[in-house]
């Protein structure tokens, strides 16, 4: 049977192609409610695993008059899910990333240009609270399996928004392979908001008709007509094309109208996700909450009969002879005495639950931290026994626990690196979009006009950090800074001490390289014929040892003319005169082999004084002679 591009719904056909220019208004959301008869089982489960997470039991949810949701929990729990997605969570987003765009081998303007893409891209997330949204996508990864974030331009700007997992809807036969082509998403949005965005379609947006079914599907049937007035439900489409970007297609459809369609040029939706741990033949994944199920389940079932044996039993009970003379209401209240004739009463507590039911639930418990890989201490705030006041066995003890969440501390840094290629490329589509960055003085504003005329063909690697190079307690940042002292990368002992003040070594970082990068800016001038300086202040001895290295790497691979050539090599004749005087005030040290010696690879460069030999009088071939 040959294959067909349609579905069925009851007795109509159902056409995915809902992207090509044939297709008619309304396939897009004909298309959307045949896939969400596709995913009622993944829906179901979704609501499960956020009742178990509430702790909701024995239903999921149940509306008042008011339509404020209202939880059934009569029943005592210990919810050992709720903590350990709760421990995981605090784990993992306390260690924010910083996604910087860098460049290999490139020049002082490439890396100028790296600067500012970050400072961009870190403006982009302030402007649509990226940091935030992405701690929240990673809750409902823990929950749900996959937590999702859409990015939408609107007005040239770039908004973020949550979006819960039954909204984000893809083909089956795609997400076997991770890497589906068309994502749907289905929102309910305000009325008055979408006749604002779409002006052309107001009285359109106003009349159109959605049937119940498709709210209750997305409600869960704990809506009524009150609280969905003015709320229309809207299905929105992309299609991204592997072989020609261009080719994508974004689209909005209510019913039958469309509200817009465009294309849309990059790689990927709008829409990053992030899993817990990945299904081998889904695109969606498997949340924290599935994985502890089974042994929730059996914990909840165990302390129900535990509470029911504690109401019956635990209270005790008196045996008396019918004979006996016991005033009515002599054990009313603990510490009584009591009056009694003949034989005295017997007073009998029975046993309300066996041992082994309380062995039972405890190896349940740490079974739920082997299989969470969050153990008990780490879910009740605790450290090991020792550890208080050793900063090398924390930090020990924190390698123990990164490493068990390497691959989710991964997803996490990867959900950066997507969401800031996403947001960037956004802003070129948009084309004129502005920022608040941080400026010299403040902040400043920083427009993508400005960046992309020096992007030209240039290409930049996009890698994720963590912000901070120190830990975070005392004793962490004492042991992290021996370990940069023993390395030789803290040589002052002021320093180390400021260090252990300042969480973040950026500033110290740039205070510490400005020398250095300076000299690079030098080379880079000198080497695009430009006048420069060079002057005392300069990290002379990199900028000899940076430059000779310029110069060899120009005249063999021919990257630059030999004027250019010819004035970075003045430049650093000046500065091997500058460091032979010795006398200027805060002069670097002596360049290794002697003020006078020559620079290894670059012949003639040598100190004034210096016997016959030193810096040629004739320069390169067809140039100027060197006085």
């Amino acid at each position: 049977m040959p294959y067909s591009p349609t579905r069925s719904i009851g007795n109509a056909r159902v056409d995915r192609r809902w992207y090509t220019n044939d297709a008619e208004d309304g396939a897009l959301t004909r298309y959307m409610r045949w896939l969400r008869s596709r995913h009622d089982t993944r829906v179901q489960a979704g609501k499960r695993f956020a009742a178990r997470y509430r702790d909701d039991r024995p239903g999921l949810m149940r509306t008042s008059g008011g339509g404020v949701f209202q939880t059934q929990n009569s029943a005592v729990t210990m919810n050992v899910s709720r903590a350990a997605v709760n421990t995981v969570f605090s784990k993992i987003t306390m260690h924010r990333t910083k996604t910087t765009f860098s460049v290999e081998g490139g020049s002082v303007n490439d890396r100028e240009l790296a600067r500012d893409l970050n400072k961009f891209s870190l403006g982009l997330k302030e402007a649509t609270g990226a940091n935030k949204k992405r701690a929240t996508r990673f809750l409902d990864s823990e929950v749900f399996g996959t937590g999702f974030t859409k990015f939408a331009d609107f007005d040239d700007k770039i908004t973020s928004d949550r979006l819960l997992y039954q909204e984000v809807l893809v083909d089956p036969a795609e997400m076997m392979y991770g890497e589906p082509r068309s994502v749907l998403q289905v929102r309910a949005y305000d009325k008055e908001v979408l006749k604002e965005l779409f002006p052309d379609h107001a009285e359109a947006i106003e009349n159109v008709e959605v049937p119940r079914e498709d709210y209750d599907w997305m409600f869960g049937g704990e809506l009524d007509d009150s609280d969905l007035n003015g709320l229309v439900l809207v299905t929105e489409g992309w299609r991204t094309c592997a072989s020609d970007a261009s080719k994508g297609v974004h689209k909005m459809e209510i019913g039958d109208l469309c509200l817009t369609g465009r294309k849309w040029t990059l790689p990927t939706p709008p829409i990053v996700s992030t899993r817990w741990s990945q299904e081998v033949d889904s695109w969606y994944g498997r949340g924290l909450i599935a994985e502890l199920w089974g042994i929730q389940t059996e914990m909840n079932r165990l302390l129900q009969a535990i509470q029911m044996g504690m109401k019956m039993y635990a209270h005790p009970y008196v045996f008396a002879e019918r004979g006996a003379q016991l005033k009515e209401g002599s054990f009313s209240s603990p510490g009584t005495y009591i009056l009694y004739s003949g034989r005295e009463p017997r007073v009998v507590t029975p046993t309300t639950a066996s041992a082994e039911m309380f062995s039972h639930f405890d190896r349940l418990y740490q079974r739920s931290s082997d299989i969470s890989g969050v153990s008990q201490l780490s879910m009740s705030g605790k450290l090991p026994q020792g550890l208080e006041g050793s900063g090398r066995a924390q930090l020990v003890h924190q390698d123990i626990q990164s490493e068990r969440f390497a691959a989710t501390q991964r997803e996490w840094d990867d959900s950066d690196v997507a969401e800031t290629k996403l947001m960037v490329g956004m802003a070129a589509m948009i084309g004129k979009m502005d920022v608040m960055v941080e400026g010299k003085e403040f902040l400043s504003r920083m427009n993508w006009k400005d960046i992309s005329k020096r992007l030209k063909d240039r290409a930049f690697s996009v890698q994720a950090f963590p912000t901070a190079l120190i830990e975070g307690t005392p004793e962490g940042k004492l042991a992290k800074i021996e370990k940069l002292m023993q390395a030789g990368l803290i040589t002052d002992p002021v320093d180390a001490m400021a260090l252990l003040d300042v969480p973040d070594l950026s500033g110290f970082v740039n205070r510490k390289t400005a020398k250095r990068r300076w000299a690079d800016r030098v080379i880079e001038m000198a080497l695009s014929g430009k006048k420069v300086t060079v002057d005392s202040n300069m990290d002379l001895a990199y900028f000899v040892d940076a430059g000779t290295e310029a110069w060899n790497l120009g005249l063999m691979e021919e990257t630059h003319d030999y004027e250019d050539l010819e004035v970075l090599r003045r430049a650093l004749a000046r500065a091997v005169r500058i460091s032979s005087m010795g006398t200027v005030p805060g002069a670097p040290p002596t360049l290794p082999g002697g003020a006078g010696a020559g620079m290894a690879g670059m012949p003639g460069l040598q100190a004034q004084g210096t016997p016959p030999g030193g810096i040629p009088t004739q320069s390169a071939p067809g140039m100027p002679v060197l006085q």
